[in-house]
């Protein structure tokens, strides 16, 4: 499978119905683009929360499975997947097993971190 893996940006400085609309502006030609040459696109979960004046100085659109929703909903077709990391769902408190039920064909790659509760570790 030819496949590439991505964020969907978003400018920080916008409220997310902006940003999600330049988004829908943006995106539909490259994912077309990506199925007229057999390529998927697998988006990265991580939100990406970092302030004005550190690296990257952006934000993640696609973080949420209402986002993800939103985006599939957009943008049907198999050509835009996930490429999802469990640990950033997990300290956003979203339900893994629940995301991998809904979202499974759409599961593209998947990163493998340990997911240990570092703070119940004993000394």
């Amino acid at each position: 499978m030819n496949l590439v893996g991505t964020f969907i940006g978003r400018d920080q400085n916008k409220p997310m119905e902006p940003a999600f609309a330049d988004v829908l502006e943006s995106w539909p030609p490259l994912v077309k683009f990506a199925a007229d040459h057999g390529v998927k696109i697998a988006i990265e979960n991580c939100p990406m929360i970092f302030s004005s004046d550190e690296w990257p100085g952006g934000r993640n659109l696609a973080y949420s499975p209402a986002l993800w929703r939103r985006l599939f909903e957009a943008m049907p077709g198999e050509t835009l997947g996930l490429n999802l990391d469990p640990s950033h769902l997990v300290w956003q408190l979203i339900d893994i097993e629940r995301v991998i039920r809904e979202f499974g064909s759409r599961i593209y790659h998947a990163h493998a971190k340990d997911l240990e509760d570092q703070s119940r570790r004993s000394l």
